[in-house]
């Protein structure tokens, strides 16, 4: 008998040029039928995760491909592009004002981060925040690029957990129609003044103008909340209202 063949007649996939794994197949035939089988079992387990290790070293590490592989093809997470759509055309026939509002909340919520929920609840006043842009002025006056932008408060008086990412949460707030810029005021002269003097803002400043003709200049604003951002505003209260009953009711 043919000790490269397995006493079950079905061939095992072998991995080319794996001697360790040709001789094992070659001292298969001298165990007893039991040991022989477990031999078998575990043989065959190798080589599948041989098979896979060698499929997983084609990626790098950014899971892309090196080369071309019929086997192997990237899919998207979400595959089913038509269900999507056919699903989205009922909703859009059939759809009520209610139920368009819960699904574009609904959508935006999944887009935000409890920092960013903070800083919702500070603007949740509906009174103008001091916000400033940091642009970089060439010798003729006119802005060459813009240094920082949406400049704000909002680390200290939300208490946010990265304040570093203050300027990225206001302009996300503001990309997502929750906030809304506005022009300056008079009356928030403090604020801006406390944002322009900023320890890291003047060394950015000194930095600037240290460099031959450039200088720094601020650009004012300011920011609220938006009608989108009071509705939101107002389901998470409603939520919060409604964790706070079932609450008291478990307490009960």
């Amino acid at each position: 008998m043919d000790k490269r063949k397995l006493t079950s007649g079905l061939p095992v996939p072998s991995v080319p040029g794996n001697r360790t794994l040709l001789r094992l197949r070659s001292a298969l035939g001298e165990l007893p039928p039991v040991q022989r089988a477990a031999a078998v079992a575990s043989e065959v387990e190798n080589q599948l995760l041989l098979v896979l290790r060698n499929r997983l070293q084609k990626l790098d590490g950014n899971g892309l491909f090196h080369g071309h592989s019929d086997d192997i093809t990237p899919t998207l997470v979400t595959a089913d592009t038509a269900g999507i759509l056919r699903d989205l055309h009922h909703r859009s026939i059939y759809q009520t004002k209610e139920s368009a509002t819960d699904d574009l909340i609904r959508i935006i919520v999944q887009q935000l981060v409890p920092d960013e929920l903070r800083v919702l609840a500070l603007v949740s006043d509906e009174q103008p925040h001091a916000m400033c842009h940091m642009d970089v002025i060439g010798r003729l006056g006119k802005p060459v690029y813009r240094l920082r932008g949406h400049l704000s408060r909002i680390a200290q008086e939300s208490g946010l957990m990265l304040g570093q990412w203050a300027p990225y949460y206001l302009n996300h707030l503001i990309q997502l129609g929750l906030v809304e810029t506005g022009p300056s005021f008079k009356t928030l002269l403090q604020n801006y003044e406390s944002i322009e003097n900023g320890l890291a803002v003047r060394a950015l400043t000194a930095d600037i103008e240290g460099q031959a003709g450039m200088k720094v200049r601020f650009q004012r604003l300011s920011f609220s909340i938006s009608d989108l951002g009071k509705t939101l505003w107002s389901k998470t209260l409603d939520c919060r209202e409604s964790d706070e009953s079932a609450g008291a009711t478990d307490q009960q």
